[in-house]
């Protein structure tokens, strides 16, 4: 085995193992009842206990569809519509609406409805910009993130590769403008990467169009966490991706963020694979 074929296996023996961690900032719907309580301005008793209600119903709902029990997970979304929209609480039903709509658009997701699931998910989203206690708070900053990651694999699985895409750039964008002060930045931009990625890295026209469009996203990143042999290492982006690989700048490499090293991964071997006549390091190069 010649040298890089050992490179090679290296990059493909990449340890993912800390997405299985469970992360602290990852929000629940433990966290979103929490945060709700602390606005507790507007929960007397009886609306505390509503709230604590309509949680429970929509648990219920997510755990029946997550196992595709059809007709439970319908009882419960019938259910929950019908409680939501005989809530008579503005304030309740404003801060419901973050747990309401994400339930409701993962049962229509689920069972095959994905234009009204990306209407339910958007619908979450808007609640979570138009609030001024919402929109401040990391917890529903991240859950406004699941909704457009979400609003992303609808399209992806509705074959809409182009708003697909869109959405990615939306979502990242989201994390470097509103969490890039946050002490778990770094971590978050490159968990909700991994999860965009693992979606389209089979086909490679459309991870050349997701790294073209998510230009400025990288470059934000790199900049706010001052990764300077990252930014090198993918510097050009936008119109091509230059990567001279040898064993000298391997350890480099190994610096980056596991769903970074991923992608220079896939390209490594593509073009490797491709150009075997030079065995020592090569220029790869995406015109587009």
């Amino acid at each position: 085995m010649n040298n890089v074929d050992k490179l090679l296996l290296k990059l493909s023996n990449l340890n993912e193992a800390e997405n299985n961690i469970e992360r602290e900032w990852v929000s629940s719907t433990q966290k979103i009842y929490n945060e709700i309580i602390k606005f507790d301005y507007f929960l007397n008793e009886k609306n505390m206990i509503n709230l604590l209600y309509l949680f429970n119903q929509s648990e219920e709902l997510l755990e029946n569809v997550k196992k595709t029990n059809i007709y439970l997970s319908k009882y419960y979304f019938e259910r929950l519509e019908n409680i939501y929209n005989n809530l008579s609480e503005n304030e309740l039903k404003e801060y419901f609406s973050t747990l309401y709509y994400p339930a409701i658009a993962y049962y229509e997701y689920i069972f095959g409805d994905e234009i009204k699931a990306v209407f339910k998910f958007e619908r979450c989203i808007y609640f979570i910009n138009n609030n001024s206690n919402l929109n401040k708070s990391l917890t529903f900053q991240l859950v406004s993130c699941e909704q457009t990651l979400n609003r992303f694999k609808c399209f992806f699985k509705m074959k809409n590769i182009e708003n697909a895409l869109n959405e990615s750039d939306i979502l990242l964008n989201k994390i470097n403008i509103e969490l890039n002060q946050h002490n778990s930045y770094d971590e978050i931009f490159c968990y909700y990467l991994d999860k965009l990625f693992s979606k389209i890295e089979f086909d490679d026209e459309n991870v050349i169009k997701f790294i073209s469009l998510n230009q400025r996203n990288f470059e934000l990143y790199f900049l706010s966490t001052k990764k300077n042999v990252n930014k090198t290492i993918l510097s050009n982006i936008p119109t091509s991706f230059n990567i001279d690989i040898t064993l000298e700048n391997f350890d480099e490499i190994m610096t980056c963020p596991s769903i970074i090293k991923k992608i220079i991964f896939k390209f490594f071997c593509y073009y490797y694979y491709s150009n075997r006549e030079d065995r020592k390091g090569f220029r790869m190069k995406l015109s587009y």
